[in-house]
């Protein structure tokens, strides 16, 4: 989780206008203590209502159920610089306006630090792809489908949503990764009775592709980058032995879990 430092605690001389309308607003739904306001009139986090009903109603409601969601410093920092910049646009506001806009922004924001976990917990990450994770993550919980989902922009292990895709591309993708981290375990050659299964075993990137073009037809948000992402991290995961489950198990696929990997 990315840690931003420096969270202010001084509350403005008088914030009881900015809570009554963040209290009035149908997003104000963790409670008094999660949320304040610096003398500056910015948004200040003071907990992650990690246990809040409303939490575990919110990622239901986006369909995110993987990823672990905790109180620390680093959630907190993430949430308010998340917040901030819906909010601080309003902070000349009127009170009854931006105590509104804050409640809204906190709400959004904890439904984005939801997405965040579920993608950590999913997929394997570049460095950079966990720099885009947040920025992308941030403008989605923000502004929604106006701006690009984070599987659709962000880099993971072997995968990288803006390269081309020719024909053929998924066994060359996958033979580079095997290529560039060989494993004495798994043969680069059809599995005989009795042998491992390779990592690129053809009829799982069949399955691959197939699944992918299915969950682009009946157009899910995030297409077939869920199916890539999710077979090029089990691959490097398990030729790099995080992962030893073998590519004709059935959990194997779009559905790939990387926080279930057992080396």
């Amino acid at each position: 989780m990315p840690n931003h430092n420096a969270i202010p605690s001084e509350k403005p001389r008088d914030s009881s206008a900015l809570l009554r309308a963040s209290q009035e607003s149908p997003f104000h739904q963790f409670g008094d203590g999660v949320y304040t306001w610096d003398d500056r009139r910015r948004l200040v986090v003071l907990a992650v209502p990690a246990d809040h009903p409303s939490l575990d109603a919110s990622r239901d409601a986006r369909g995110h159920w993987d990823g672990t969601i905790e109180d620390t410093p680093g959630a907190r920092a993430w949430v308010q610089q998340c917040a901030r910049q819906q909010s601080d646009d309003a902070i000349d506001s009127p009170d009854t306006v931006f105590g509104a806009v804050s409640a809204q922004a906190i709400h959004a924001c904890l439904g984005g630090l939801a997405h965040l976990s579920e993608l950590f917990a999913r997929y394997w990450w570049t460095e950079a792809g966990v720099t885009c994770l947040s920025d992308a993550v941030t403008a989605h919980s923000l502004h929604g489908d106006d701006r690009p989902r984070p599987l659709a922009v962000c880099p993971s292990i072997g995968y990288n949503p803006a390269a081309p895709r020719p024909p053929g591309w998924l066994a060359q993708r996958c033979a580079e990764i095997v290529a560039a981290h060989p494993s004495a375990e798994f043969s680069t050659d059809p599995a005989q009775p009795n042998e491992a299964l390779p990592s690129c075993w053809p009829p799982l990137l069949s399955i691959i592709e197939t699944h992918a073009s299915e969950n682009a037809g009946l157009g899910l948000p995030d297409g077939a980058h869920n199916c890539y992402h999710a077979f090029f991290g089990y691959v490097w995961a398990r030729q790099t032995g995080r992962e030893s489950r073998p590519p004709s198990d059935l959990a194997i696929g779009c559905h790939y879990r990387a926080f279930e990997a057992s080396p």
